[in-house]
């Protein structure tokens, strides 16, 4: 985390209609509680899914909302992430849940303190409206079920959405960590010592067989997709010379790393 940002001793060459560049690759932590690794997070995310949640066919039978599902808190931090993902999946089990969720999409964010620990799961869902209303001071349809599935008390709110953009955005928002979400540094410590290399962003039902294509990146001025190869600096150094020189590069094989350089040097 403390070498997020630095440069690496590498270079990048980012090749497109305009031309080439090299730029400098930085070191990237891809920590949640990292603030820069999280834009590249959110904004990766937000490129895979949002062209299919796009192409999803909506009607006032199937659209998408929002779901927010929060357990009482846990007084341990591990436990409670594999107590809720267990307790949700067999949530979606349940006869009722199954006729109206076709699909959704959920990430598990947490906040709180050793002892302490608010773990809860926000997901955006796919399907007929599910009814969350308490009726003659009893709890909603959905809060016993859930309370079946995880044998814990737990608060459950549902939220229609408008376009599939804003509803993803919306989603985003919770991917990452933030440093106000817990009470020390020590608790900082062990959500990023818990949350190492473990999926936190998870597709469920139909979503769960589809594979979801990365966008390409596509150069907003020229408007081509954008390569990019990561270069030894000695590579990037030769060609940065050459680039200058306006000389041909000393060996036919160099155009086997470098496909295309500006102005056709």
């Amino acid at each position: 985390m403390l070498r997020c940002g630095k440069e690496t001793g590498f270079k990048c060459l980012r090749l497109c209609g305009c031309g080439s560049q090299l730029t400098p690759i930085t070191h990237h932590c891809s920590l949640r509680t990292c603030p820069e690794c999280s834009k590249i997070r959110k904004r990766r995310i937000r490129n895979k899914y949002l062209p299919y949640l796009k192409g999803l066919h909506q009607d006032r039978t199937n659209f998408l909302y929002f779901l927010t599902i929060s357990p009482k808190n846990y007084e341990n931090f591990q436990d409670g992430i594999n107590h809720l993902k267990k307790s949700f999946a067999k949530f979606l089990r349940h006869d009722y849940i199954k006729e109206r969720i076709k699909a959704g999409l959920y990430v598990i964010e947490t906040k709180g303190t050793e002892g302490n620990w608010n773990v809860h799961l926000h997901a955006i869902v796919y399907g007929r409206f599910i009814d969350n209303k308490v009726r003659k001071n009893k709890n909603s349809k959905l809060v016993d079920l859930f309370r079946q599935s995880s044998n814990r008390e737990v608060n459950i709110h549902v939220q229609k959405q408008g376009s599939s953009e804003f509803t993803l955005n919306y989603m985003c928002k919770y991917i990452s960590a933030n440093k106000d979400d817990f009470a020390t540094e020590l608790d900082i410590a062990k959500y990023i010592v818990a949350t190492r290399k473990r999926r936190l962003v998870s597709t469920f039902g139909e979503f769960y067989k589809v594979k979801f294509k990365t966008n390409k990146t596509i150069c907003k001025k020229c408007g081509q997709e954008i390569y990019y190869f990561g270069l030894p600096f000695e590579v990037a150094l030769m060609i940065e010379e050459v680039k200058k020189s306006h000389v041909p590069p000393p060996s036919s094989d160099l155009y086997f790393i470098i496909p295309k350089l500006k102005n056709g040097d």
